[in-house]
C-alpha cells in the first residue's frame, strides 16, 4: 500500500506534485514504510536509479532509504 501526502511530509510532497509526481511511504511487510514516489515515472526512471532509489513491484513506487535521499532527488530533476 502507499500512503501519500504524509503527515510533516508537505514541502517534499508539494515539490513532487510540481514535477507531476505523488511522495508518500511505500508500505512493506511488518508495517514499516519507506519514503516513495509513484506516478508516471518512465521517463526519468534513470534518474531515479542515479539518485539512489529502487523499484518495489509490490507497491508500484520508487523508493528511498529516506526522505532526505527523496528530496534530493526531486532537487536535482
Amino acid at each position: 500500500m502507499f500512503i501519500a501526502n504524509v503527515y510533516g511530509k508537505e514541502e517534499i510532497s508539494n515539490l513532487a506534485k510540481s514535477k507531476g509526481l505523488k511522495a508518500g511511504e511505500a508500505m512493506g511487510k511488518g508495517g514499516y514504510g519507506k519514503p516513495g514516489l509513484v506516478g508516471n515515472t518512465f521517463s526519468i526512471k534513470e534518474q531515479l536509479k542515479a539518485a539512489g532509489a529502487k523499484w518495489d513491484g509490490i507497491n508500484k513506487a520508487w523508493v528511498f532509504e529516506s526522505w532526505d535521499q527523496l528530496n534530493s532527488a526531486l532537487e536535482a530533476m
